[in-house]
This record gives structure tokens, C-alpha cells and sequence, in this order.
């Protein structure tokens, strides 16, 4: 293991080598460790090949492009649809860039897949306000402003074999409603394009994103699913299937970090079984490392990689030690303990992305577990049929599968629902502390009673605080103020993100709003999703210059008060402390019984 850490290392750091130095160094080691017969020398002419070729690709990505680029290209990633444009990564004269084609001339491209050519002309400009790592993990070299596009030769046949059955999946996927299409094709083929903004985030929100990509976990399963028939041919036949099956799922699940690890692995694994050895799987992970990052070394700055890596590595070494510390039976503790281990060895690269965990993960991963085993089993069998067949026996055939669609989606949203806020770095030390003490005492007559009281600490320690009185920015144009009574306002003020929206009201606890204030029609979507995810009582539309416009007339009587344009603001609404204008400015007011009536 220390040399796929090492090879990491070397990968991320990549070391000012040159190429003709890199590789004499590499093979002067190389020929000492085969003279010496020192297992160490072969170890650094491995570093020396991945430092070589990580700073190589660094400075490849350096390069300046040119202005003008013609010529034919190909998808190096599925288009996505967006609001003014379609957007892909096109591969071009050895280099890639993210291809921007407008509305207007996205007809040629809109139904390509990954692999199919294109034959473009455009402005290259460089990737600002980018990450560095999502840059350098997808060797993007610039931004493509696309001029002229039209279809370009056929693909490979290898490209057009995987997109064929992509899109009988796809087809497969038209029994279900337009919501939860996207979440079906991303829980099976990672096809996450057109996946709803408040769905992603309810995901994320209880601990479940990961079931939106495809992990490990579909390597397994495409494996399972495929035994039956390969255990019926020989070895070498069997071995060849099984490498070849898990090359093809690469491609039709477009060979993501996550997948790679995935299947790297278990092509190791099998490789191992069919020349008579089983091979540690700690081991096997320690070569799989070491192999991707001596055939793409930047892949190492892949946030996807990065957690894959992890969740694997925690699932060896933390599993049994957790399993045996929890209390109950084996069919309960060995899930908890999957779990557990899973996110204990993802929290620091989690922590150090958002500095905080979804605290009702464990209980989101354990309901939703099964059924998104099953979702993706079905839809790998059941769901490739159901492409052939016509649509209204394909809306039989994925019934069972919608049904747990609808069960993975309805965990999403009342876990991100609950009371239970995000997980804080010092609550994760004390949970740290606590399991701590749980495995100290494992051992001893009083584990059950120092586990249940552990247990009920972290309970203790995990309880909702939420937002005391006064004014919080929840996002850009965003804003909740809260109220000496509890009385919660949130205003958008202006054209904000929807995720951030979301995100800001989530670390602050926020549950339910009395008042949702719009004083910009840009930021009526965010309002939309955000009366979706949480309790709103009531919604007041105000335009810029003061007026009321409440569409739906959701206050009535004496509660609306409409002003003309350029009168003076009056009260609206009292609520919990808080007083909202017609203006849509919101005050505070005093702390009396008066004051901390809410308006009904």
C-alpha cells in the first residue's frame, strides 16, 4: 500500500523531471533492480515514471492554445443540455476542450454520445475561475467557443457498441415520469445530465449522492448479474469475458474515476483467481492505484477518485473491527458497519470540500441500501428488455423498479427534511472520541452499557441547533432573518443559484419559513424550489418599485396591502418578532405577546 500512496504522492506533487531525464533515471532503476534483485529500486523506477509523466501532462495542459481551431473532434464526454447553450468536452488535435455550441447550431450534436465525431470551428479561450483539480483531472487544455458544427465520420465500433446499448437503456427508461427518468439513468448508467437541481440536492443533503454515479457497487453487480453464464465456460474463456464485459460496462458508464478504480480492480481480482491466487483485496487496491497512476497520473486530482479510493480502503480495513464492536445481529451490525466505514474513511476529503457531513447519512444509506442494489440490477436485466419491447410492456416490466425509484427518492427527501442538521467538524471529534471508547472497552464486561451510553451522547451532541435571532446570509441575494419570537423570513432579493439557496438553508437548520419574500423576478425559481423543500407558509411577490404583486393571493383581507407606485411602505405582516413591508423590507419589532403573535 505504501507504494500506491507513494505513487499518489509523486502523481499530485509532479516533480519538475523532464522526459529524456525521467525515462534514463527510470530505466537505470529498472535494470538495477533486475541485476540487484531489490524489490525497492523497481519501487522508485515506478515514481520516477509517474512523476515524469504527471508533470509532462501538467505542462502539456500549460501549452498556450491556439485562437482558431478547426477540424474534426470527438465527444470525450455526453452533451449536456443548458439554459443558452449545449455544452461537451470535445477532443481535438490531442487536446481537449470544454465545447460550448449555441442553441441555434447545437442541432448536429444534441443527440451524440461519447466517441462520435463532430467536425467543428471555434474561439479557444482560457478556463477561468475553474477548479485546478477538475481542470487537470479532465486534461482540459481550454474553452471552445463553437462558430460552425456539423456531424462528423462514424465512431469506433467499440464507442458505438457501448452507446448502442447506452441508448436502448435510455429507451428502456420512457415508462417513467420526466422527475425521476434522470435519477433511474443516473443510479444505472451514471446519466445524471438532466437530473433537477432540487433532487441533487436532496441526495446530497441526506448522504446519498453517491447512488447518482456509478461506483463499485454496479461493477459488482454487473459481475453477479453475468456469473451464471460465465461460470459455464472455461478458464481462460471465462477470464477473457470477464475482462471484456468489465471493459464494456467502462464504456457505456463512460469510464468515470470511481468506475476505473472499480474495474481495474476486479480485473486484478480475476486476473489473480485465474493464475490460482487469491490475492489480499487491500493488496489488490494498492496495484490498482499504482497501475491508473502510471496510465494517468492526473486522475489523482479527481474528487471522484479520490472518495473511491477511500471508501474502498475503509471498507477492508474498517469494517470487521466496527462489526464487532456494535451490539445486535449479524444481519443489522454488517450493513451499519459497511456504512460506518464507507464514510469514517470519505469525512476528511468531505469535510475539507464543504467543512461539514450529512448527519442523517447511516440511517439514509441503511433504508435506501437495498433497493438501489436492486435498482441497479433491474435496470441492467430488466431495464435493457425493456428497451426492445414496446412502451406500454416496458411500463409493466420496470414496475417493481419504479416503485423503488420512488422509495430511494422518498428517503432522499425526508431525511433532508428532518430536524437533523449537518455534522459540524467538532461533533465528528466527539463521535470520534466516543467510538474510541466504545472499542476500548469491547472487550470488557460492560461494552453494551458503554455503547448505549455513547450512543446517547452522540444523540445529545447531534440535536438541531438552528439560527439564533437576527440576520443570516443564506446566499448570494439571499437572506433569513429571524426573530426575537422564532419567527423566520427568508427574502430573495436577487437572481441567486438554486443549490446555494438550498445549501444556505440547510447549514442553517432551516426547516420552516413563515414569510418568503421575492423581491426579484429572477429569483422566482429559487422561491419555486425552495417552497418545494421546505414548509413555507406564505410567499409574497413584491416588485421593485414596492407594489404587491402576489400572483397566487395568498394573503387576504387585512393581511394584503397593496401600495401604489411611490407611496410610502406599510406593514403587511407581523410574524414571530418581524415585521414585513410592502416594500419588502423586514424589520424587527419588540419581544411583547403582541409582537410574537403570528399572523394567521
Amino acid at each position: 500500500m505504501a507504494t500506491a500512496i507513494a505513487a499518489a504522492a509523486v502523481a499530485f506533487v509532479a516533480p519538475p523531471l523532464s522526459l529524456p531525464v525521467g525515462l534514463a533515471l527510470a530505466t537505470a532503476l529498472a535494470v538495477a533492480a533486475i541485476v540487484v534483485r531489490h524489490p525497492s529500486l523497481a519501487v522508485a523506477a515506478v515514481l520516477v515514471v509517474v512523476g515524469v509523466r504527471s508533470h509532462d501532462a501538467v505542462r502539456s495542459l500549460e501549452r498556450p492554445a491556439p485562437r482558431i481551431v478547426e477540424g474534426v473532434a470527438q465527444l470525450a464526454s455526453d452533451p449536456e443540455q443548458r439554459r443558452f447553450d449545449v455544452q461537451a468536452v470535445l477532443r481535438l488535435d490531442g487536446r481537449r476542450y470544454v465545447a460550448s455550441v449555441p442553441l441555434e447550431l447545437a442541432a448536429p450534436v444534441r443527440e451524440l454520445l461519447v466517441g462520435e465525431h463532430v467536425v467543428v470551428r471555434g474561439r479557444v479561450a482560457a478556463l477561468r475561475g475553474a477548479p485546478r483539480g477538475w481542470v487537470l483531472s479532465r486534461h482540459l487544455a481550454g474553452r471552445l467557443q463553437v462558430q460552425r458544427v456539423e456531424r462528423g465520420p462514424p465512431s469506433p465500433p467499440w464507442y458505438s457498441l457501448a452507446n448502442a446499448l447506452r441508448r436502448n437503456l435510455a429507451a428502456g427508461a420512457g415508462s417513467f415520469d420526466e422527475e425521476r427518468r434522470p435519477l433511474y439513468l443516473g443510479m444505472v448508467i451514471g446519466d445524471d445530465r438532466q437530473q433537477p437541481e432540487l433532487t441533487e440536492f436532496r441526495f446530497r443533503a441526506s448522504g446519498l449522492s453517491h447512488l447518482l454515479a456509478v461506483s463499485g457497487q454496479n461493477v459488482a453487480f454487473v459481475v453477479a448479474v453475468a456469473s451464471p453464464l460465465l461460470s459455464r465456460l472455461q478458464r481462460r474463456a471465462r477470464t477473457t469475458s470477464t475482462l471484456a464485459l468489465l471493459l464494456l460496462f467502462a464504456l457505456v458508464t463512460r469510464a468515470d474515476p470511481s468506475v476505473l478504480r472499480a474495474s481495474v480492480m476486479a480485473g486484478v481480482a480475476v486476473l489473480a483467481v485465474a493464475g490460482g491466487r487469491v490475492a489480499p483485496a487491500l493488496r489488490v487496491l494498492a496495484l490498482t492505484v499504482t497501475l491508473l497512476m502510471l496510465v494517468d497520473p492526473l486522475m489523482v486530482h479527481s474528487l471522484g477518485f479520490q472518495l473511491s479510493v477511500s471508501a474502498t480502503a475503509g471498507l477492508v480495513l474498517l469494517t470487521r473491527p466496527i462489526e464487532r464492536v456494535l451490539p445486535g445481529p449479524a444481519w443489522l451490525t454488517l450493513p451499519v458497519a459497511v456504512t460506518l466505514a464507507a464514510q469514517l474513511a470519505t469525512a476528511p476529503l468531505l469535510l475539507a470540500l464543504a467543512g461539514d457531513l450529512p448527519a442523517g447519512a447511516t440511517v439514509a444509506n441503511l433504508l435506501a441500501g437495498p433497493a438501489a442494489g436492486a435498482i441497479m440490477v433491474s435496470g441492467m436485466t430488466v431495464g435493457s428488455l425493456a428497451g426492445l419491447v414496446d412502451e406500454r410492456l416496458a411500463w409493466w416490466l420496470l414496475l417493481p423498479t419504479r416503485w423503488a425509484v420512488a422509495w430511494v427518492e422518498g428517503v432522499a427527501t425526508v431525511v433532508s427534511r428532518s430536524p437533523l442538521g449537518p455534522v459540524r467538524p467538532w461533533q465528528l471529534a466527539t463521535f470520534a472520541l466516543l467510538g474510541g471508547f466504545a472499542w476500548a472497552v469491547r472487550r470488557t464486561r460492560w461494552r453494551r452499557v458503554a455503547v448505549a451510553s455513547a450512543c446517547a451522547v452522540c444523540l445529545v451532541v447531534a440535536r438541531p441547533g438552528g439560527v439564533g435571532p437576527g440576520t443570516v446570509v443564506l446566499a448570494d441575494g439571499a437572506q433569513l432573518s429571524v426573530g426575537r419570537c422564532g419567527g423566520r423570513v427568508v427574502e430573495l432579493t436577487a437572481a441567486t443559484q438554486v443549490m446555494d439557496v438550498l445549501e444556505g438553508a440547510w447549514r442553517a437548520e432551516l426547516r420552516r419559513v413563515d414569510v418568503l419574500v421575492v423581491t426579484d423576478g429572477r429569483a422566482r425559481e429559487a422561491a419555486h424550489v425552495l417552497e418545494a423543500q421546505l414548509q413555507v407558509r406564505r410567499r409574497v411577490d413584491v416588485d421593485p418599485d414596492g407594489a404587491d404583486v402576489d400572483p397566487d393571493g395568498v394573503l387576504a383581507g387585512s393581511e394584503r396591502s397593496v401600495s401604489e407606485r411611490g407611496a410610502s411602505a406599510v406593514r403587511m405582516l407581523a410574524v414571530g418578532g418581524l415585521e414585513v413591508h410592502s416594500d419588502g423590507a423586514v424589520l424587527p419589532t419588540g419581544s411583547s405577546g403582541a409582537a410574537c403573535r403570528l399572523t394567521r
